[in-house]
């Protein structure tokens, strides 16, 4: 009886935290597949646009290998269904806390403390070079295990600087 009383007093609370906009797992393959791939698919091994879908999976017609939506990216491996994917991204984008979003995903601690980790070192921060409006000079300084980049305003002489946890520095730590 207690039991009863407990699920659906914690049923009346996650109702109250329903999200009613939360797309369809189509609709979030979809903007995946755009945000990874952009216009076209291709195969992430020979590059080809010549491929076609298998199930659920894409194969490349030049050199036949089988690969997913997420193969070969940060998401790979990934056990969440698509719809706790983005309902703890939108969590996250939105600086919910951490006890909220386990109110709201229904997903563990450690489950959310690791996806968070994984967002904070794959998404960039792009309002990183807001403060800076007209020309800008940048600069990366090397050190072990990290890098930092550097941002100077030259009208206003401000400075912004980004520490990377790589040792090289690509595009999409950038901007």
């Amino acid at each position: 009886m207690e039991k009863e009383i407990i699920q659906k007093g914690f049923g009346k609370f996650r109702s109250m935290y329903s999200l009613k906009q939360i797309p369809s797992e189509c609709q979030i393959k979809k903007l995946v597949r755009k945000i990874l791939f952009g216009t076209h698919v291709h195969c992430p091994g020979c590059k080809s646009r010549r491929i076609y879908k298998s199930e659920h999976r894409y194969r490349c017609r030049d050199c036949r290998r089988p690969f997913s939506l997420t193969s070969n990216t940060w998401l790979t491996n990934m056990k969440l269904p698509w719809e706790d994917f983005y309902v703890l991204l939108w969590c996250w984008l939105n600086h919910m806390p951490i006890a909220q979003s386990i109110n709201v995903t229904e997903l563990s601690e450690v489950t959310i403390r690791e996806w968070f980790d994984k967002f904070r070192a794959n998404l960039t921060d792009s309002d990183w070079l807001k403060p800076l409006a007209n020309t800008v000079q940048m600069d990366e300084a090397f050190f072990r295990d990290r890098a930092v980049i550097a941002a100077k305003d030259v009208s206003s002489k401000r400075v912004v600087l980004r520490v990377i946890p790589k040792a090289d520095v690509q595009k999409q730590n950038i901007a």
